[in-house]
């Protein structure tokens, strides 16, 4: 089974939904269906995805609390529901452009998370950031990707100057 994932295609932005628990309380009862449009009232009415069933705890609440607030922020923009795969082509490498909302994930990231995140302004502060994490992203050091994740960084930084963020 793959991770499966809470995606906002409005944003581009997207959380895990908890793998196997989302899987047996989520997607196996029908709240969700992979690669469908998510119905965030029916994911909040899913009481044993939020609460737990009579044999297990539900997820810890700070990632309840990140799910909750990831789906609650992008309520009105067109979600999906599935492993990356489903909303992501990694072909074309427009993963770069996508957002990890999950704040412990330091290798499923994109020079978007870089600049949102990290608030890094320079790719030679990447390049120092990512020397300090134990385990880098997993598309670091591949050389075309390399050269495009920094003119995808480059791109999105003047974007969000430009924007005053």
């Amino acid at each position: 089974m793959n991770n499966v994932y809470f995606a906002c295609r409005t944003c581009k932005s997207f959380i895990d939904a908890g793998y196997r628990w989302c899987y047996w309380t989520l997607e196996a009862p029908g709240y969700v269906t992979e690669g469908q449009h998510v119905s965030i009232e029916r994911v909040f009415a899913a009481k044993e995805y939020w609460e737990g069933t009579e044999d297990e705890n539900p997820l810890p609440p700070d990632i309840q609390e990140q799910i909750r607030t990831f789906l609650l922020s992008h309520q009105a923009h067109d979600m999906i529901y599935g492993d990356q795969e489903t909303f992501i082509d990694y072909d074309n490498h427009t993963f770069l452009y996508w957002f990890n909302a999950d704040e412990k994930d330091s290798v499923d990231v994109s020079p978007r998370t870089f600049i949102e995140r990290w608030r890094l302004t320079a790719w030679e502060e990447v390049t120092a950031y990512v020397a300090t994490l134990e385990l880098s992203p997993w598309w670091w050091g591949i050389p075309e990707i390399d050269r495009q994740a920094q003119q995808a960084f480059a791109q999105m930084l003047e974007q969000h100057r430009s924007a005053g963020d």
